[in-house]
């Protein structure tokens, strides 16, 4: 004969995890949305860009809100070398380069950390090759409101 002793003690979960406490393993970036966050995704087409030439874009970006991006891409359809640069315009007007790259065809960057955007995204693409190009630039991260940044930070 053998005596079974059963021992229960809560547990309480610290930080953000699964509530179930399952043994399966899960990793996210960070910052997590969370609320009064939203997706932010902008495209741009910049049509013609002269053999040799560089255009630039300015993507405003909404009063008291900030954007987060952490996903940047540039394409053309021509086996071509390109150039992105990527700055942050401030209220001031100083400019923060965020990324500069040169490949060929296409130009995927990604921040494991994400950047923040408070006033505009500054987008240079440039065209190395010998004939005029079509870009098409995509970026992506979240999307909220100065005060609630400030609060996660």
């Amino acid at each position: 004969m053998s005596i079974t002793v059963e021992r229960t003690e809560p547990i309480t979960p610290t930080g953000v995890g699964r509530k179930d406490y399952s043994e399966m393993v899960e990793q996210s970036v960070e910052p997590l949305i969370r609320s009064y966050q939203e997706e932010f995704h902008a495209v741009l087409t910049i049509l013609n860009v002269p053999p040799g030439g560089t255009i630039t874009v300015d993507v405003p970006i909404t009063s008291k809100y900030v954007a987060i991006l952490y996903n940047f891409n540039v394409a053309v359809y021509r086996n071509v070398l390109i150039g992105l640069v990527v700055s942050a315009v401030a209220v001031d007007g100083t400019v923060a380069p965020v990324i500069t790259e040169n490949k060929y065809q296409r130009i995927k960057a990604t921040l494991a950390r994400g950047f923040p955007f408070f006033r505009t995204i500054r987008v240079a693409v440039s065209n190395y090759g010998d004939v005029a190009l079509d870009f098409d630039f995509h970026c992506n991260g979240i999307y909220t409101s100065e005060e609630e940044y400030y609060l996660t930070i």
